[in-house]
């Protein structure tokens, strides 16, 4: 896909606007059970102490890998993601105030040794919720599947992020663009 497209570019901007609001939006409701809250206008993280609107490490990592495929001319390079996905974790890159919060076991352990876990217990939707601006770029199942395994190696997750980029490109409205 040409990202030039200017089409194709509000495209990606439309889902990574998409990710932050929704990402923003449900903070405050992270871990808690479906149907024991009400969501009626945007609140803060009390028990994070983060203000209302705030996005998590789902959108700083999204955009940490958009940043990657645009300095690589869309080529996925686990390095380079592993490099980035560092820069949020420990120098607060990507994040909207300065500091990461939010992340999982399995990307904290992954991003300290350098290495995705592939155990049962590490299959989450980390890579999942990062997996977005593949869509748009040329990423072949191997390369989504690559983006995943730096911190989310189990094949249910390396799974769940292939068929999540091939829906996104199905989306009937990009057959316009």
């Amino acid at each position: 896909m040409d990202i030039s497209d200017e089409t194709m570019l509000r495209l990606l901007q439309s889902a990574m606007y998409g990710e932050a609001i929704g990402d923003a939006l449900g903070v405050p409701y992270e871990g808690r059970m479906r149907d024991t809250f009400t969501c009626i206008t945007m609140t803060c993280s009390e028990a994070a102490g983060i203000p209302a609107g705030t996005f998590s490490d789902d959108t700083s990592m999204a955009l940490a890998t958009l940043d990657s495929l645009m300095h690589r001319d869309g080529v996925v390079d686990p390095d380079d993601l592993r490099e980035r996905y560092r820069d949020w974790l420990f120098d607060g890159k990507y994040t909207a105030d300065g500091a990461a919060f939010g992340v999982g076991r399995t990307t904290y352990q992954a991003l300290h040794t350098d290495h995705g876990l592939g155990g049962e217990r590490d299959n989450g939707n980390g890579a999942l919720m990062r997996s977005i601006p593949l869509a748009f770029f040329g990423a072949a199942d191997d390369d989504v599947r690559a983006m995943s395994a730096v911190t989310h190696a189990h094949e249910t997750s390396m799974d769940a992020c292939v068929r999540y980029v091939r829906a996104a490109r199905a989306d009937p409205r990009r057959q316009h663009a």
